[in-house]
């Protein structure tokens, strides 16, 4: 087992990256491995607005029926 903490969640002192910097760095890595072994990635940037994001949060939160995902 390794005594390795996992990172800290927000950056500060202990920590300037904070885990974005880490969750990037994990992602692509793993977009390395796939694409050495083959597979063909296709990165795709959908932007929503804050006011579409917001009016979309309004409607699941209105609607008991579409809080629940999955």
């Amino acid at each position: 087992m390794s005594s390795q903490q996992p990172p800290e969640t927000t950056a500060g002192p202990e920590n300037p990256c904070g885990l974005d910097a880490f969750a990037a760095a994990a992602r692509d890595d793993f977009a390395r491995l796939l694409t050495e072994n083959g597979t063909t990635l296709l990165r795709l940037m959908l932007h929503v607005s804050k006011k579409e994001q917001g009016e979309r949060l309004q409607d699941r939160l209105d609607e008991p029926k579409s809080r629940a995902r999955g």
